[in-house]
This record gives structure tokens, sequence and C-alpha cells, in this order.
């Protein structure tokens, strides 16, 4: 299997997958900062490795490097946040048209996202809109609630390439 990570924040996702999956698997992460990068290799427990790789970068033109290379993922997550917002640049369709190219024929997108937040009314309409994206990229997408309080709502928000991932999500819901 191999994943692409973008966003790494203090790197459990990559870790998680790094141990979690069968020997061999490819875990390839991307983080725009550099000092969450020595953060998370400095005080939680980050450890790249051979097939659990981190870039320093930004993530579109990670991905339109690996396209062009014809890399393909099994999965891309992606954790990408700006404040409480995800970035412009991590939910435009240029964005999703280059995961779902960076897909294989059975991938899955997996992305978590704020739906709602007191703190900034904006997210909401960003939410919306990604959701439309989403949609115009790939087809409706799935959910699945994170943490749903009065002040904020995070979920995370699949979209699949393929029947596999879209019959197994379907069953969970």
């Amino acid at each position: 299997m191999s994943f692409l990570v973008i966003g790494l924040g203090g790197g459990a996702i990559s870790m998680s997958l790094s141990r979690g999956c069968p020997d061999g698997t490819l875990v390839d992460s991307v983080e725009l900062d550099p000092a969450m990068v020595q953060l998370a290799t400095k005080v939680f427990g980050f450890q790249p490795s051979q097939n659990n790789t981190v870039e320093v970068g930004d993530g579109l033109a990670a991905l339109q490097k690996r396209v062009g290379a014809g890399q393909l993922y099994d999965a891309v997550l992606v954790d990408c946040f700006d404040g409480d917002r995800v970035p412009l640049a991590c939910r435009s369709s240029v964005f999703l048209h280059a995961i779902k190219q960076s897909l294989r024929e059975e991938g899955l997108l997996a992305q978590n996202v704020w739906a709602r937040s007191a703190a900034d009314l904006g997210i909401a309409d960003d939410y919306a809109a990604l959701q439309s994206t989403y949609a115009a990229s790939f087809g409706r997408p799935l959910s699945e609630v994170v943490t749903d309080l009065p002040e904020s709502r995070e979920e995370i928000l699949y979209a699949v390439k393929g029947s596999k991932w879209r019959n197994l999500l379907a069953s969970l819901q």
C-alpha cells in the first residue's frame, strides 16, 4: 500500500500508518512548515525512514511533481490548516484534481476539515464551497463527524476513485 499525507503536523498519522500497515507500505508526507517537521521529529517522535519520508514544501506542488513522475497512491490524507481554516490552496478544484490524478484506480481521499466554528463564521462558507468542489471532482463526498459541539464541528470528508472504497465507506454510514 502507499499513502500520501499532506500536512505532517506532529507526524502521528504518518507514524501510525508506518507502524500499523504491512511491511513495505510507503508513507510519503509533505509539510509546508520546516519548523513543524523539526517539532514532529524532536518532540512527537516522528521517525523518517526509507518507507516513511517527509518533504518540506507546498502540497499542490508536491502533488503535481508526483503526478508528473507517475507516482500513484492508494490513499491521500489531507490535514492542512492555517489557523482554524483549511487554506484555499488545499480546497481548490486544482488541488482536488491533482489528488484525483495521484490516486490509483481504487483510491481514497480523506481530508480533515472544520464544518463550522464560532471563532470564524466564514468557515461554514468554506465548508459548503469545499463540498461543492468535491462533488465536481469526485461526486458527492461522504463524511464522518469527528467533533460536534455547539461552537464547532470537525469532519473528515471522503472521496473515492473506483467502487471498492465507496462500497466500504457506504457500509459504515
